[in-house]
């Protein structure tokens, strides 16, 4: 599974320090991003995490605070990362409207023959939106909360989907080797459901469209790993703060901090190499 169990109990010290290790991590990581030769390629569906992701590669989030609301981005975010040799994460908007333009700058980078590399942000469905629950699409009258909200999970799913199948044939028609992340973030909403989620991800849907990508490439020019953690720990709601989600019980510190220096060796061991 892609998701870590924590080996023992900690204790509240153990705990503490590691906690507060967190920002260190991601501070350190970010000296590793491109090291001056190569373009790491944030993609998704809108609402995933990209943005906090490079808030928090770029030592700007705050992991034990909650984020405020919810803005669509509308053009790429260059997340600048200060160190010996400077760095640049590219998160592009996720919504379907805006990727046929947006998208087509990181697309040219691709067509280069660069080597390069690619997280492709995905949350189980858990998008957050700027949009009251009665103006979604899945919205119907004489629903229940749980129908809307499950209905609004499959819609997001169905979105992820759509952005990963937008984003393949530019990988596969790239000369250059890739090094690609999923990365499933909102851990916290989805834990008690995290062998669902491991099965679609890695033998579903989903894997069905990575495997194109092994298939033209080959394994000599395409390497993928699955990596999972909670960037920030929050309910999900919508504008009108109807609840999507709340946080899984049972998802503790211990989890969360062992998955976040998890994603951190992941993301850090795929730039370096």
């Amino acid at each position: 599974m892609f998701t870590e169990v924590v080996g023992g109990v900690l204790t509240a010290v153990e705990l503490y320090e590691k906690r507060a290790t967190i920002s260190a991590f991601f501070k350190r990581a970010a000296r590793f991003l491109l090291n001056g030769t190569s373009l790491v390629g944030v993609f998704g569906a809108g609402g995933t995490g990209k943005t906090t992701l490079g808030n928090f590669l770029s030592g700007e989030l705050d992991t034990d605070k909650t984020i405020k609301g919810y803005e669509e981005t509308i053009r790429i975010g260059n997340f600048k990362v200060k160190g010996e040799t400077p760095a640049l994460l590219s998160v592009v908007p996720g919504q379907e409207a805006r990727r046929p333009n947006s998208w087509k700058e990181l697309y040219a980078e691709l067509s280069s023959g660069k080597s390069f590399r690619v997280i492709n942000v995905v949350s189980w469905g858990h998008h957050a939106s700027e949009l009251e629950h009665t103006a979604h699409k899945v919205y119907s009258e004489n629903q229940s909360n749980e129908e809307f909200s499950n209905l609004y999970i499959k819609d997001s799913l169905a979105e992820e989907l759509s952005a990963l199948e937008t984003l393949v044939p530019h990988l596969i028609a790239t000369p250059g080797k890739i090094r690609m992340i999923t990365l499933v973030t909102k851990q916290d909403l989805w834990w008690n459901q995290r062998h669902e989620v491991d099965k679609y991800y890695r033998s579903g849907p989903y894997s069905e469209i990575i495997a194109k990508i092994f298939k033209s490439k080959g394994e000599a020019n395409f390497s993928h790993e699955y990596v999972s953690c909670a960037l920030v720990e929050q309910n999900l709601k919508m504008a009108d703060q109807f609840t999507i989600a709340l946080t899984a019980q049972g998802y503790d510190d211990s989890l969360r901090v062992a998955n976040l220096e998890r994603a951190y060796s992941t993301i850090t061991q795929m730039i370096e190499k």
